[in-house]
């Protein structure tokens, strides 16, 4: 295939993907402009990626799940704002400063203290569904950090709460809804200006529809990972 037809190929998935996003906010009320699209490029080739980004609305953002995965592509790809999404080792979040923009699972007092000091924003990770194999905060601990982060005067790199839902393969649309509306409704009460980043591939028309901020999306923009 030629790389002009890949670049087609690519720019049409692409927009077959947008057309879907922007209904989804037109059903849940709201703006494209409203809800942050984040690509997520784990597993994605460095090549499709640059490739991806050659798509005239394509968003300058990208998310990563992997240490070593993220710091081999910041080398190669550049001009773009890299969010970290994976689980945070505290002796790796001085390196991962180097190369990183956005943290977005930070849960823990001693993560949050290796970010003091630097530019890097972030975001408080919630486990809103209560699953023990996910990441994240009971909203008791969440509460508990958002009281730090204001002593610390950290609240400008602090950007809002991000939540997993349950994976819909073993849920349904009302649990997924109602746990996208704890995060919401936690936000209201503590700290309302904060985003809220819930939705990936699977549910992201339900965290738009309950106030996310913004989505992570990788499969249905990039395809199937190495």
């Amino acid at each position: 295939m030629s790389s002009l037809k890949s670049q087609q190929n690519f720019e049409e998935s692409f927009q077959d993907f947008y057309l879907n996003f922007e209904k989804a906010c037109q059903g849940a009320g709201r703006k494209t402009n409203e809800v942050t699209l984040l690509p997520v490029s784990k597993g994605q080739s460095v090549s499709k990626i640059q490739e991806f980004l050659k798509i005239k609305n394509f968003p300058r953002c990208l998310g990563e799940n992997y240490f070593e995965e993220l710091q081999e592509k910041t080398q190669q790809i550049q001009n773009v704002e890299w969010h970290f999404l994976g689980a945070l080792q505290s002796r790796k979040i001085p390196k991962l400063l180097n190369f990183t923009q956005v943290f977005q699972t930070l849960s823990r007092e001693k993560e949050l203290m290796l970010l003091k000091g630097s530019s890097a924003k972030f975001y408080v990770q919630v486990n809103i569904s209560s699953e023990n194999q996910k990441l994240g905060a009971s909203f008791e601990e969440a509460k508990s950090l958002l009281d730090l982060i204001q002593k610390e005067n950290l609240e400008k790199l602090f950007v809002g709460f991000m939540g997993m839902a349950s994976d819909l393969s073993h849920s349904d649309e009302a649990t997924v809804r109602s746990q996208f509306a704890s995060l919401r409704k936690f936000r209201d009460l503590v700290y309302p200006r904060a985003k809220l980043s819930m939705g990936m591939s699977s549910d992201y028309r339900f965290a738009i529809q309950e106030g996310s901020d913004l989505i992570r999306v990788g499969s249905l923009i990039f395809g199937e990972r190495l």
